[in-house]
């Protein structure tokens, strides 16, 4: 089931006011930070459409570079074992071990996201001393 959001209802109604007659096509433009050429492609879109026209083509699709669930447990399980290295030193590892190639920042993020803290904090600017 699709759900429109409140900017997708917003969308809608702004292009059934335009497309009825009740609003002027530059107006409906102005009212959604659109240009008159992307308030015609809209138009069209909820004509073929209906109303999911207003939405994003990709809003149901999968991100094309998201690792699945066993690479996922695999890191996991993997910094289990090593909770002492950083994590440009954990994805070298993984590279070399699990033959798992994964960039540093989507590890820190996959990490982050996981609840696994950073090794160690960063210092914070200190100000007046050198």
């Amino acid at each position: 089931m699709i759900v429109l959001t409140m900017k997708d209802e917003k969308r809608l109604i702004v292009t059934q006011k335009v497309m009825d007659g009740t609003m002027d096509i530059i107006e409906g433009a102005h009212v959604l930070s659109f240009s008159e050429r992307q308030m015609y492609r809209l138009m069209e879109q909820v004509r073929e459409r209906g109303p999911l026209g207003v939405m994003h083509g990709n809003r149901k699709n999968q991100h094309a570079r998201k690792y699945d669930a066993g690479v996922r447990d695999t890191v996991l399980r993997f910094v289990g074992e090593h909770k002492d290295i950083n994590d440009t030193h954990l994805s070298e590892l993984l590279k070399e071990r699990e033959k798992i190639s994964i960039g540093r920042e989507s590890l820190r993020r996959l990490l982050r996201g996981a609840g696994i803290d950073a090794k160690r904090k960063r210092r914070g600017i200190c100000f007046g001393r050198r």
